[in-house]
């Protein structure tokens, strides 16, 4: 085999030695941006600003993969790979996706009204807000998670998606459908009403069949505090005392299609490699997931262009937070470096710009770039 390749090599006219000198440096490099990012994310978790698990996919290729922190501390049991986190909002991209795989199947229609698929839903509202409308959060209907009495009610309660949806989802619109954008959960929830109505199966059954077991994603599902899951790391928060135990929430009824799924950092990458691909949706429903409108909002996508410090071209990110009790993510695409970064983490759900700065920070360290000194986020 070495005879062979020197003969490759010296009938190019090419020198062997140089050849893998150059591999070594690269490879070289390469070690040392990991050691970098390993070192970045260590700074937060010192000042209790990170505890979870995170990836990093560069160029089609996982260059890192890693826990930190525990995911039960009265147990001191490690985040790993393969822990479950509750994703929060990142949800809600999936919905989105259902959404566009029943309309690539002529079930519904991005422009009819939500009164054609949900009957009982009040009339003088309904009959005006649009598929689209709910999608792109320029809805005008109120957000059932902004009143604490109705989350104080239903995290503590096992209430149907269409009680939830009657009761607490059709108060009077706050703008003209359309004219402006509101980040709404109430109008990711109702999508999740109507996918039920359109399949006649659930919201879980729909996510199974059409992308979790189609994608081999093995390791996510909706949470359920009835259900034993496997790996699934416990919430916390962060007070004057230390850690404690989040507060309780029902995420199966309480927030459902907005934000009820639990995910790997390993099985979240899968989704990202599908949703980039061309495994689950037509090129024009693609065009209109990525492409942002009010509000730089798609379809449960966030899209932006910026120009990071020490870059002369400005870079386009895709992606979403995610913010439950005991619990805060993010997934990001910077789509001209072919760059995805995945952190979820069990504390600080009230901290969530911590994961933006430590995506920034591998972004940077990616490009050769030195990481902005460690910044600590109250939002």
């Amino acid at each position: 085999m070495k005879k062979a390749i020197l003969l490759i090599c010296l009938c190019l006219n090419l020198p062997a030695f140089p050849l893998s000198a150059q591999s070594n440096k690269k490879t070289s490099s390469q070690n040392l941006k990991v050691k970098n990012i390993d070192r970045l994310i260590e700074s937060y978790v010192e000042n209790k600003l990170f505890n979870g698990s995170v990836l990093v996919e560069e160029k089609g290729r996982v260059i890192f993969k890693k826990g930190y922190g525990l995911a039960n501390m009265e147990w001191n049991i490690p985040n790993s790979a393969d822990t479950k986190f509750r994703i929060g909002s990142i949800t809600k991209q999936f919905t989105a996706t259902l959404i566009l795989l029943l309309e690539q199947e002529g079930k519904i229609n991005l422009q009819a009204k939500i009164t054609d698929y949900l009957s009982w839903y009040r009339k003088d509202s309904g009959d005006k807000i649009t598929i689209e409308n709910l999608l792109k959060h320029t809805s005008g209907i109120p957000n059932y998670t902004a009143k604490s009495s109705v989350m104080d009610d239903i995290a503590i309660h096992n209430y149907s998606p269409k009680e939830i949806a009657g009761k607490f989802l059709s108060g009077d619109p706050e703008f003209e459908p359309g004219t402006k954008f509101s980040y709404d959960n109430s109008g990711y929830f109702l999508l999740g009403v109507i996918i039920e109505e359109i399949t006649k199966k659930s919201y879980a059954e729909n996510l199974k069949e059409k992308i979790f077991a189609p994608l081999e994603m093995k390791n996510s599902g909706i949470d359920s505090p009835f259900a034993l899951i496997e790996n699934r790391a416990v919430g916390y928060e962060y007070g004057l005392e230390g850690y404690q135990n989040a507060n309780f929430i029902n995420m199966e009824s309480a927030t459902y299609a907005a934000g009820a799924i639990y995910s790997t950092v390993e099985d979240l990458n899968l989704w990202q490699n599908a949703l980039y691909g061309e495994r689950l949706l037509s090129k024009k429903n693609k065009h209109l997931m990525f492409t942002p409108t009010l509000g730089n909002y798609g379809y449960g996508l966030f899209t932006g262009r910026s120009k990071p410090n020490g870059m002369s071209k400005e870079i386009t990110s895709t992606g979403h937070h995610g913010g439950i009790n005991g619990f805060s993510a993010l997934l990001i695409k910077f789509v001209e470096t072919e760059t995805t970064v995945i952190l979820l983490d069990n504390t600080r759900a009230e901290k969530r710009g911590n994961l933006e700065n430590i995506s920034l920070g591998i972004f940077r360290i990616l490009n050769n770039l030195p990481p902005d000194e460690l910044k600590k986020s109250t939002k």
